[in-house]
């Protein structure tokens, strides 16, 4: 269990967004109505050493596109070039 009294988190500002965790996309995708980007772990020792990644969903609602999550992926079940998500 945590200490309440352990102050080392405590001139720490939460991460807001992906690219303060994962830094900048390593790719991108977009459809008409879909926009998704993928994130590496950038403290990753070397580019093998990435199992997972991230893929951030956003959806184009009244010209503007809105976040609808952030989902783990395994690097195997990633989505190929020609297997991206369609509308």
């Amino acid at each position: 269990m945590s200490d309440p009294t352990d102050s080392r988190y405590d001139d720490r500002e939460p991460p807001r967004s992906e690219v303060d965790l994962y830094g900048e996309p390593v790719a991108a995708e977009q459809s008409a109505n879909h926009y998704y980007e993928v994130y590496a772990d950038r403290h990753a020792e070397a580019p093998e050493d990435v199992q997972h990644v991230f893929v951030a969903k956003h959806t184009l609602e009244a010209g503007e596109w809105v976040k609808q999550g952030l989902d783990r992926h395994r690097i195997g079940n990633l989505f190929n070039e020609n297997e991206w998500p369609t509308d």
